[in-house]
């Protein structure tokens, strides 16, 4: 049999400890996640709504769809009624809707401002004692209502529930997890948030190399050092191949006046005689290197991002775009005609503006446009047919919607205004038919898009802006600076002489000696530490000792002791012991120190580099839980997606480790060879 048994030691608890609290957390999202089939299931108002527009016998005119008649005043106006209203006690409820319906009315998709300020108002009373939690529920919802794209009420509506209601897990947990699904989709906040969390992961990994490499080094260079002094010309000395692997680590490092390079090499050489869990990590970290230059870039896009061009484009079609904001547009888009989300946005500009000579610019800006790339193609299908109905052409409108519902199946936009058409046809059984097919797709959007009552552009019909990702692809395409985190740091650690565009080549570099090292290991060819005393546990002496797993004077010591003389025993027992008690008094120090280490220095090196990654990303998000940057609706809370709650979670697991092996010791693993033909592999 080819085969090398291992016993791990303490590694099958700590797998069996992370395995269940895995197992826990996806019992958790199993059962109290809502499913896609919940989410879509109908209430009795939006029943009773589906009723009556099947019994609805109303003759619809095929006349042009008109422009809001609303001014943006009125949107004042009905705020400082909905104030007046809530200051009396009352929710003001209605107010808050015939807000919503005017805004939408003249264009407005969402409105962050008045959505924060409903949430931390509400907050506010319910804090001290003036709203009852059940009403409170209701000016949560309006503030989602408001901001229907915004993550912050969805976030602030799973706290509220958490903070007072515990009993609706099912509803927090849902509600948490659409508000970060929110937050992934809204730019702003997904920029900020992935930029804290590569910064944050670099930071972490970091700290979790150094942790890592201290280990390896105080368990394998001892190892690294007995073997070269095997494999090389007899003529070398054990000193000798000692100052020989210093040398091969200090001199490059000097020469090039880079401190990176020697670690790197140390872990090159290490990884020599490493486990297979080991290894793993050190071509994680390796092919951290390789990735090194396309995560800067990645991070120069989201630094960039405030205040780009991208972004106010992105702002022009998910939040307003008022007069001064159309201009700009224009005068952008005289500039750069070519650019196709610019295009679209000036167009959905002149189409929320709704009127005749508006619909009539939309339809020239979309015919001049030479080609659409294939990701916009069904919103521009969709806003075209969109403007034709409204000009009281349904039938042309009919065959752009055709084409948009086929080109983009994730919106109800293009079977809502199918919808319409049917409705301006005057053919029912059709239109009930193209708002099922809507419903199916999104029932919110379009139970809110039901409930507004004008007949203008932007409330009788539906036209949604385009996917975030165009934006992102725009703002990578056209930014006009660049900007790295990671430079100044690689310039301090790599020296002057590696610039960061070289680190793809070391990170290869170091996965090939890795790999190329592998059959040494897998042929029990490389010693291997004594679980006992840490020193080099010989291949070649596995004859000697039966295969056990420890080295030849602790077997010789503690296993058959008979064979030697009673003084050299006793020798031997104190030597060996108090190595022995060396190596796990300083498991234990080093676990305390930084969690995760201890693990690594015993064998665990998967699982303690991954505690210490995991302790230090929670450190670090504690120290800064803002991030580099920030989005507006940000400011008033630290704690946004509950970060510092799961900051404290994953600081607590390390801890968690960090007493447990300070406590109880980690047991470092243990190998065993066959003398057959010395092959070996992990348990």
């Amino acid at each position: 049999m080819n085969q090398r048994q291992t016993s791990e030691g303490g590694a099958p608890a700590v797998a069996e400890r992370i395995g269940c609290g895995l197992a826990a957390i996806l019992f958790v999202l199993a059962v109290l996640l809502p499913s896609a089939s919940f989410a879509q299931d109908l209430d009795p108002e939006m029943e009773e709504a589906l009723a009556n527009m099947d019994a609805d016998t109303t003759v619809y005119e095929k006349t042009p769809v008109p422009a809001s008649s609303v001014d943006k005043v009125n949107l004042d106006v009905h705020w400082r009624l909905w104030k007046r209203v809530f200051s009396s006690g009352k929710l003001g409820i209605e107010e808050l809707e015939a807000l919503m319906n005017d805004a939408v009315s003249i264009g407005y998709r969402n409105l962050p401002d008045y959505a924060t300020a409903v949430y931390s108002m509400t907050a506010s009373k319910v804090a001290s004692g003036e709203l009852e939690v059940r009403d409170a529920s209701k000016l949560y919802e309006m503030a989602r209502k408001l901001a229907p794209d915004i993550p912050y009420p969805e976030l602030a509506y799973s706290a509220h529930l958490a903070r007072n209601n515990l009993g609706r897990m099912p509803a927090i947990v849902g509600s948490y997890h659409r508000g970060v699904r929110k937050g992934f989709i809204w730019l702003d906040s997904r920029m900020a948030w992935e930029l804290k969390i590569i910064a944050f992961a670099l930071l972490a990994a970091m700290v979790a190399l150094l942790s890592f490499l201290l280990a390896q080094l105080l368990r394998y260079f001892g190892i690294v050092a007995y073997d070269c002094a095997r494999f090389l010309p007899k003529g070398f000395s054990s000193n000798q191949t000692v100052i020989l692997i210093v040398a091969l680590v200090v001199v490059p490092g000097l020469l090039m006046r880079s401190p990176l390079v020697s670690m790197l090499i140390l872990l090159a050489i290490l990884s020599l005689v490493q486990r297979i869990n080991e290894r793993i990590v050190t071509v994680l970290l390796f092919g951290a290197l390789i990735a090194l230059p396309a995560i800067d870039a990645r991070m120069s896009e989201q630094l960039t991002w405030p205040e780009s061009a991208s972004q106010s484009l992105m702002h022009a079609q998910y939040l307003h775009c008022d007069a001064p904001c159309a201009a700009d547009v224009e005068d952008k888009w005289l500039e750069a005609s070519d650019d196709p989300v610019l295009t679209y946005t000036l167009a959905l500009t002149h189409y929320r503006q709704g009127s005749e000579k508006q619909l009539e610019n939309v339809i020239e800006l979309l015919e001049d446009q030479e080609s659409w790339p294939a990701p916009m193609q069904g919103a521009v299908e969709n806003l075209w047919g969109a403007t034709l109905i409204a000009q009281a052409k349904p039938d042309e409108g009919i065959e752009h919607l055709e084409k948009a519902k086929k080109l983009d199946l994730t919106s109800p936009a293009a079977p809502f205004n199918l919808m319409r058409a049917y409705q301006m046809k005057n053919d029912g059984s059709a239109a009930s038919a193209a708002l099922d097919e809507a419903i199916s797709v999104n029932l919110d959007s379009v139970r809110t898009h039901l409930e507004l009552e004008r007949r203008d552009v932007n409330s009788f019909l539906l036209v949604e802006p385009l996917a975030a990702e165009l934006f992102v692809q725009r703002h990578r395409e056209r930014a006009s600076e660049q900007v790295s985190l990671v430079s100044p740091v690689w310039a301090a650690l790599a020296g002057p002489k590696l610039p960061l565009d070289r680190a793809p080549l070391l990170g290869i570099i170091g996965v090939l000696i890795a790999l190329a090292s592998l059959p040494l290991y897998l042929s029990g060819r490389a010693s291997s530490p004594c679980p006992k005393c840490g020193l080099a546990r010989d291949p070649e002496d596995a004859p000697k000792t039966g295969n056990h797993r420890y080295c030849l004077p602790c077997y010789h010591t503690f296993v058959s002791g008979a064979s030697l003389a009673y003084e050299a025993r006793v020798h031997n027992e104190r030597v060996l012991g108090r190595r022995e008690r060396f190596q796990d008094v300083m498991r234990r120090v080093l676990s305390v120190v930084v969690p995760g280490t201890g693990h690594s220095q015993a064998g665990h090196g998967l699982g303690g580099f991954v505690i210490t990654l995991l302790t230090a990303f929670g450190v670090f998000v504690l120290l800064r839980p803002m991030g580099i940057w920030r989005p507006p609706y940000e400011l008033f809370s630290e704690n946004w997606a509950a970060q510092q709650s799961i900051a404290w979670l994953l600081v607590s697991i390390g801890a968690f480790f960090a007493l447990t092996a300070a406590l109880r010791g980690v047991s470092p693993t243990e190998t065993t060879n066959r003398t057959s033909n010395k092959r070996g592999i992990d348990e």
